[in-house]
């Protein structure tokens, strides 16, 4: 691209003339006139209008190149195509992008890569952000960042979040993990530290889940879903913890009884507590079952235990609190050993 350089040109652009009618280009006719004349004004303005694309994008003009235009444009445009087969062809309708992205692709409409390194999109409406090596065939659905993640043709409608290795085959899944190898297949997941079931609101997590404490570290109350320090059992429905539970009350002032289950036997169910070695001066409270109709005998047995040696000259007391029902009352009493 170069500017007029012919013996007859100017050194500086003239003032254009007073706009005429605007209109188009018209062949000669002989015998009529010579067609349309072309203005030094509007030779100028093509001239300017692409010397300014050019020198506006950091190019220097040069006459024996005849595609600076193209190649100013192209170290801005080259990062957003439709998909590696269709660059530079310009009839197919643009309705995918790789952007500033390292040989990725993107094989249906309404899809995109942003960003990162060998990416591929091979489902319609689905999208990949940044990150290395990874690869959805699933519609609707998204991965962002991480390494060598997949979403198989089963996993529609999910997403996973950052991790390496990871695959997804089910649908409507938020989904993030590690794994140490590839994973493989496509009808299983894999890998998944963390799975959200997006239809129903269902949670499984791997590992311990940690409450309070330095969300930077490591400490806080762990929850461990291995079952080292705490378990749950999916049949009976029953949870086990280590340490104390507290019931009722105010969770946001700590009021509540408190079942201490530190000890060697400590337990709580619905009709008996037992209690700990050297815990003599503790309390447990628990909760009895539905209250006997009015005249009616009373269909809840509590049973106390100690699980351990009472010296003599001790003294015990115990108390039963039934809070319900019009024959509420409470039984109260002592030992002395």
């Amino acid at each position: 691209m170069h500017r007029i350089d012919t013996p007859s040109n100017t050194a500086s652009c003239p003032t254009p003339l007073t706009p005429g009618t605007p209109g188009y280009f018209k062949a000669p006719d002989p015998g009529q006139h010579n067609g349309t004349e072309v203005s030094n004004d509007w030779l100028n303005t093509v001239q300017e209008e692409i010397a300014a694309v050019v020198e506006g994008l950091g190019g220097t003009l040069n006459k024996a190149l005849r595609n600076q235009m193209w190649l100013a444009l192209l170290n801005r445009v080259q990062g957003i195509y439709s998909a590696a087969a269709d660059t530079q062809v310009v009839t197919t309708p643009h309705d995918r992008a790789a952007i500033a992205a390292i040989d990725s692709r993107v094989k249906y409409a309404a899809s995109l890569v942003l960003g990162g390194y060998r990416n591929v999109v091979g489902s319609i409406g689905s999208v990949i952000l940044g990150g290395t090596d990874n690869a959805t065939d699933a519609m609707h659905s998204v991965i962002a960042g991480g390494v060598n993640n997949i979403l198989s043709l089963l996993a529609a409608r999910s997403l996973v979040l950052g991790g390496k290795n990871v695959k997804v085959a089910t649908p409507d899944t938020i989904g993030f993990g590690a794994g140490a190898t590839a994973p493989t297949g496509d009808a299983t997941n894999q890998a998944l530290g963390v799975r959200i079931d997006a239809a129903t609101g269902g949670i499984h997590i791997k590992g311990k889940t940690y409450f309070g404490g330095n969300p930077n570290g490591s400490d806080g109350v762990a929850f461990d879903g291995d079952g080292a320090t705490g378990s749950v059992d999916p049949v009976a429905g029953a949870v086990q913890f280590v340490g104390s539970v507290k019931v009722g009350g105010n969770p946001a002032t700590g009021a509540g009884y408190t079942a201490d289950l530190g000890g060697p036997r400590g337990e709580l169910t619905a009709q008996r507590v037992t209690l700990g070695s050297g815990e003599n001066t503790s309390s447990r409270t628990i909760a009895g079952g539905t209250p006997a109709a009015a005249g009616s005998p009373g269909d809840e047995v509590i049973i106390i235990e100690y699980n351990t040696m009472i010296a003599e000259a001790s003294h015990v007391d115990w108390e039963i609190v039934n809070a319900g029902g019009a024959n509420s009352f409470p039984v109260k009493g002592w030992i002395d050993i």
